[in-house]
């Protein structure tokens, strides 16, 4: 049974029915065994962008992730991609419509289109599914209510058996030889977390069919300088493609990979930043930081907007990163509980592949269903919240002489009238 039949079969309320998937070989699409179609209800989508998702397997079914930059993994690509045109047409749907193609861990594609397209194109026997493209947040690193649940809420470092600053790294383990793919808000490439020391080894070429390393979009805005990847940042996408043809992009924004809140840069830095680095903040010295590999080279793949990120992107960049030969991925998002997103069948097949994915659970715990899709699939690494009661303080004084004391990364911030 191939793996989207078994996972349809847990998810019996979303769709009726879902065919398996067939099997990809030399570069021909097989023809649909009709008899295996049944009916397949399609949700109405509220971002106006549907998912369609292929009877025929994606790539790394067939093709060993390092091979899928060769030009036989490139041939085959490419008969997917005519599939998907194929089936488009079938249904009377220009081409014109479909914003991006999935080949390696996912075989389908993200369309713009109505609900009575939609319905047509999961009539297609060549079609499992079609799934409305829904916008998914980041999810954000601080508690969200703020809440301080006493003792037990600085035991992280208990829970994992580590007693002592340092312990992490006893065993040896840097990172060393390993790219982490961080799937997230985009990254601020001129952090000192990602320098190049000089120590690390070049990375292989990633596929070329998109920029690797985009940054410099001065025309959309014009503090978004020029940067050349390195050793340790070694690629940077933006994966914003349903995004920008249906939301576009504010005028704050930027236009490329660069990281336009910081949350993509922060969990980059927690997961493979280097090691020792000084941080500080509006010039306030806060020590020394490390990343959690810090010898670990970072690919970078911006899918979400100030409005959020939708599916097909982050499936997108899960599909980018698997042909880009990472070893693990980070993704700090999601939305509500999901089965069957387009994201989670995309980890699916990464995880056949041999990549690991963590991903976050959200932080709407502790109460029961509140776990958020792609977190809540088995085939995924999902990472809760953890609150602790450290933090940088500050002093703030009163107009009346009263000096108040609190959280603050910006030490005293002098007299309040």
């Amino acid at each position: 049974m191939k793996r989207v039949t078994a996972l349809v079969g847990g998810a019996a309320l979303v769709l009726a029915v879902v065919a398996p998937l067939g099997q990809v070989k030399a570069q021909q699409v097989p023809e649909a065994d009709t008899s295996l179609i049944g009916s397949k209800s399609v949700v109405e989508s509220k971002t106006g962008s549907y998912i369609v998702v292929m009877r025929a397997d994606p790539l790394v079914t067939t093709i060993a992730a390092d091979d899928l930059n060769t030009p036989a993994a490139e041939a085959q690509g490419a008969a997917l991609d005519e599939s998907h045109d194929a089936v488009l047409a079938e249904s009377g749907v220009s081409t014109d419509a479909k914003v991006q193609d999935f080949t390696n861990a996912l075989n389908g594609f993200s369309a713009v289109i109505d609900y009575k397209q939609a319905i047509s194109l999961a009539a297609n026997p060549k079609v499992s599914l079609v799934l409305p493209d829904e916008l998914r947040q980041v999810a954000s690193s601080t508690d969200h209510d703020g809440r301080d649940t006493g003792p037990s809420a600085d035991d992280l470092g208990a829970f994992l058996g580590l007693t002592g600053r340092g312990e992490a790294w006893k065993s040896g383990i840097t990172g060393e030889g390993v790219t982490v793919g961080v799937i997230d808000t985009g990254i601020w490439p001129e952090h000192p977390s990602f320098a190049d020391d000089g120590t690390l080894p070049p990375h292989a070429p990633l596929d070329a069919k998109r920029p690797n390393c985009e940054f410099g979009n001065t025309a959309a805005n014009p503090n978004d300088a020029p940067f050349k990847c390195n050793n340790k940042l070694v690629g940077a996408r933006q994966m914003l493609d349903t995004y920008r043809a249906v939301i576009g992009a504010a005028p704050d924004e930027f236009v490329s990979a660069r990281d336009d809140e910081g949350h993509g840069t922060h969990t980059a830095s927690t997961a493979a930043g280097d090691a020792n680095v000084e941080a500080t903040i509006f010039g306030r010295d806060l020590g020394r930081i490390s990343g959690i590999a810090p010898r670990a080279q970072i690919i970078a793949y911006k899918v979400f907007g100030n409005s959020g990120g939708f599916t097909s992107d982050i499936a997108a960049a899960i599909d980018q990163a698997v042909e880009d030969g990472v070893e693990v991925i980070n993704f700090s998002g999601g939305g509500g509980a999901n089965l069957l997103g387009a994201d989670a069948i995309a980890f699916l097949f990464a995880a056949d592949a041999g990549v690991s994915s963590a991903v976050s659970a959200g932080n709407s715990g502790p109460t029961p269903a509140t776990v958020g899709g792609p977190a809540d699939v088995p085939w995924v690494t999902a990472v809760g919240a953890n609150s602790q009661r450290r933090f940088f303080q500050g002093t703030i004084e009163l107009g009346n002489g009263a000096t108040l004391t609190g959280a603050s990364i910006a030490g005293h911030t002098g007299k309040l009238d």
